[in-house]
């Protein structure tokens, strides 16, 4: 059985060879860029190895380096160095959610639901009932009847919550703030404190529903895709209750499901899932790029350079992933086949994971 895991580890690794060569050969480039592969570990052998090193009682309990990222693969939830160590991982049955410093595991009927921190072995419960989502140091819970959702301190105790009467359909996190898109069209935006900035209707459509929405990380900036016939994207530009619409485009065809929304680091480009394609905003000239996708965006992630964009996106069991230079440009794309999959990046360092498999390959420009 050994031999037998050796060598599907030995096969993906060189699938992971085999791909870098056909995405990067031969491109014309003032700079040649390489991927190059390091290592590629099995997490179910590593989940086996560590219930096997800790005790029943110590599960809950990790000391993450800091340079550890946060994985959800399969049933599986935990953090992976860069050098490929797992200091931990965990079996979840359901559902869970974690991030850099949090993570929690729970049921479709959850209550008293504990969390847990990465850097310490404390952790807090989350009494009341609903579905807990965790975004940086931010943990919310969403109530039971899908309109309502509260912030939690680190400690666990309620900071504030907020109501409305028609159902939550996105939901958007950042140090800036919180934003919370609804089913009647309703966009709304919440201070760190809890205050209700603004509240717009961005319209525009026959039938008014926020699909998809995200908040840039320095709070100039909230995107949203919304409505159905037509559909459209829209860009604000966060000025208190004075905060307005300084670009829109209505699109071709569109989603009837949640849509995918994210901006970059420096917070002057924006991606968004429309039904066929990726689209890009540059939010300084108020222009949008195009680029065709197959199938639902599922993450984008980009080096810490800022140089290189990495879209993952999922069609059925195929999934492929985007590289793009200057935000927009396709460099390439490669494809594989998984039940599930998640990517990341971490200086410009890029992670797959393929089913039970976790890859690392180095970016280099020579």
């Amino acid at each position: 059985m050994k031999i037998k895991e050796n060598v599907l580890l030995f096969g993906f690794a060189g699938l992971v060879f085999f791909i870098a060569y056909l995405l990067f050969a031969g491109l014309p480039l003032e700079k040649e860029i390489q991927f190059i592969p390091k290592w590629t570990i099995d997490i179910q052998d590593k989940y086996a190895s560590f219930i096997h090193e800790k005790k029943l009682e110590d599960m809950t309990a990790s000391s993450v380096p800091g340079d550890a990222l946060p994985f959800k693969l399969a049933q599986y939830l935990g953090y992976i160095t860069p050098s490929g160590d797992v200091p931990f991982i965990f079996s979840f049955p359901e559902r869970a959610s974690i991030s850099q410093t949090f993570w929690t595991s729970y049921t479709s009927s959850a209550s008293n639901t504990p969390v847990y921190s990465v850097k310490n072995t404390s952790s807090f419960t989350l009494e009341e009932s609903g579905f807990p989502h965790i975004v940086n140091n931010s943990v919310y819970l969403f109530y039971p009847g899908g309109n309502s959702f509260g912030r939690y301190s680190t400690e666990g105790k309620k900071l504030w919550t907020a109501e409305h009467w028609s159902p939550i359909t996105s939901f958007a996190s950042s140090d800036a703030g919180t934003a919370c898109g609804y089913a009647d069209g309703d966009l709304r935006f919440f201070n760190t404190k809890g205050d209700l900035v603004f509240s717009m209707y961005p319209g525009g459509s026959s039938y008014e529903v926020i699909l998809g929405i995200a908040i840039s990380a320095d709070g100039s900036y909230i995107a949203a895709v919304c409505g159905l016939e037509k559909q459209r994207f829209v860009l604000i530009q966060l000025n208190g209750k004075n905060s307005k619409i300084v670009y829109h485009a209505y699109l071709d065809s569109q989603k009837r499901e949640q849509t995918y929304v994210h901006f970059n680091n420096a917070g002057n480009r924006v991606f968004f899932n429309y039904d066929g394609g990726l689209g890009v905003v540059d939010c300084e000239q108020n222009t949008m790029m195009k680029i065709p996708v197959k199938g639902s965006v599922c993450s984008i992630s980009e080096l810490e350079s800022g140089t290189l964009t990495f879209v993952l996106c999922q069609n059925e069991k195929t999934w492929t992933v985007l590289a793009l230079e200057s935000f927009s440009n396709l460099m390439g794309s490669f494809s594989f086949t998984a039940d599930n999959a998640f990517m990341s990046v971490a200086g410009n360092d890029l992670f797959i994971g393929k089913d039970s498999k976790i890859s690392k390959m180095e970016i280099v420009k020579k």
